[in-house]
This record gives C-alpha cells, sequence and structure tokens, in this order.
C-alpha cells in the first residue's frame, strides 16, 4: 500500500470546519482523489453538525466547487492577520 493523498481538517465540530493541507501526488493527481478525500471529510459523521466549512485553495477551485464550494458570501464579514512565514 502507498500513500497518495493528504488532507486536514481542524474543527470544533459543532459549527465551523476548515480543511487544509490537501495534496496529491504528482504521479496520481487528475483522478478524483482530492475530491474524494474532501466529499469524505465533509461526509464525516463526526462533522455532521457543522454548517460553515471554509478552505482557502490558490489554484484548485474547480475540485472545491465540485463538491460545493463558493466564494466566500459575506467576505466582508472575514479578517485575517499574515505575519512573517518562518524560513525553514
Amino acid at each position: 500500500m502507498v500513500q497518495v493523498g493528504y488532507a486536514r481538517c481542524v474543527s470544533d465540530k459543532t459549527r465551523f470546519a476548515y480543511i487544509l493541507d490537501v495534496y496529491v501526488d504528482e504521479n496520481h493527481r487528475k483522478q478524483g482523489i482530492a475530491r474524494a478525500m474532501v466529499k469524505y471529510i465533509i461526509s464525516h459523521p463526526d462533522l455532521k453538525d457543522v454548517y460553515q466549512w471554509t478552505l482557502r485553495t490558490r489554484d484548485a477551485h474547480g475540485v472545491y466547487k465540485e463538491v460545493g464550494f463558493k466564494p466566500c458570501a459575506q467576505p466582508e464579514q472575514w479578517m485575517e492577520i499574515w505575519g512573517t512565514r518562518p524560513v525553514r
């Protein structure tokens, strides 16, 4: 068995969930793996009460649109702080 993808979700399991770090190995992309991982996350029984799902993507808008994501309806309500990313 070989791991070809990874995704994680941060949630309070009541209201809010943030999907992040969705990654599929380059040799296995374009096969629906990322879409399947996200569908698995949003349908997981532990997250059945979550009603606000968020994620951030640079280049995979089409993948997430296929599972129901769309641009924020009220972006003016969101705020953020950006710090300097550590050098690794």
